[in-house]
């Protein structure tokens, strides 16, 4: 690693920093959950879960997804 300098504060207060930016999503994920409708938030869900599927699925088709790693079936 000749003449990469690593600021060790620095990378501390990044980490904070995301662990705080994480903590706040959670928090307003939780608020919209609790004001959304079920109906809205799940079809979202599903959609969201579907299309990983998808994805996964073309993956495999065009060889970038390994099943041997693949895990998920």
């Amino acid at each position: 690693m000749d003449g990469v300098k690593l600021d060790l504060k620095e990378l501390e207060a990044d980490k904070k920093r995301n662990f705080e930016e994480r903590l706040a999503f959670i928090d307003l994920y939780v608020e919209w959950l609790k004001k959304t409708p079920n109906e809205i938030w799940s079809k979202q869900q599903k959609e969201l879960i579907g299309g990983a599927g998808k994805r996964r699925k073309e993956g495999r088709k065009e060889g970038r997804v390994n099943p041997e790693k693949d895990r998920t079936g």
